[in-house]
C-alpha cells in the first residue's frame, strides 16, 4: 500500500511540475520561417488560397471546408487525418502580396498566420514567409509546445510540405 501512495504522489508531484513549469513561460510566441519556391508568384498565390485542395499537398489533411461567414470573414473547417479538426478565419487579404488567417474556436491556444509572398527578381521563383503569432493558453499545453513538439514545427511542416508541391526539398535547421 505504501509504494501505491507513493507512486500516486510521485504523479501529482510530477502533474504540478509540468503546469508550474508551463506557467512561467510566456503564454505569446512568434515563429517566422521562409522558402523560396521555383515557380511565379500567381502559381503560389493560387495554391495558397484554395484551402479546399489542401488535402492534394498537405499529406496530414484528410479535408477542408468550408463554414459559414463571420463577421464577413470567410472560415474554413480542416480535417486532419488523426481525427482532429482546426477551424480559420481569412482575416485579411492583399492579392498576391498577403494575407492572414486566424484560429477559431479553441480554448487552449489561438494564433494569426501571416503569409506573405515577394517574387524574385525576374519573377520565375516566390519566397513564401509565413510568421505564426501564437498564444498557449494551457501552461502545459505551453510546456509541451516549447519543449516537445517545438512551436515552430506547424510552420516548417506546412512550408516543407509545400516546398514539396513545387518539387522543392526544403530544410531547416
Amino acid at each position: 500500500m505504501r509504494w501505491v501512495v507513493l507512486i500516486v504522489a510521485l504523479l501529482v508531484a510530477f502533474v504540478l511540475a509540468v503546469f508550474a513549469a508551463g506557467a512561467m513561460l510566456p503564454e505569446k510566441h512568434t515563429v517566422t520561417r521562409e522558402i523560396t519556391v521555383p515557380r511565379p508568384v500567381a502559381e503560389v498565390w493560387q495554391v495558397l488560397t484554395d484551402h479546399p485542395s489542401d488535402s492534394s499537398w498537405r499529406p496530414d489533411v484528410d479535408s477542408v471546408r468550408r463554414l459559414a461567414d463571420r463577421n464577413g470573414q470567410p472560415v474554413w473547417e480542416e480535417l486532419y487525418k488523426n481525427g482532429d479538426s482546426m477551424r480559420i478565419a481569412t482575416v485579411s487579404i492583399e492579392p498576391m502580396k498577403r494575407m492572414e488567417r486566424k484560429i477559431v474556436d479553441q480554448s487552449a491556444f489561438s494564433g494569426v498566420w501571416v503569409y506573405e509572398v515577394t517574387p524574385s527578381a525576374d519573377g520565375k521563383a516566390t519566397t513564401i514567409r509565413i510568421t505564426e503569432n501564437g498564444e498557449t493558453y494551457n501552461p502545459a499545453f505551453r510546456l509541451i509546445g516549447r519543449f516537445v513538439i517545438g512551436f515552430e514545427s506547424t510552420v516548417e511542416t506546412y512550408l516543407t510540405n509545400l516546398g514539396a508541391k513545387f518539387g522543392q526539398k526544403v530544410e531547416f535547421k
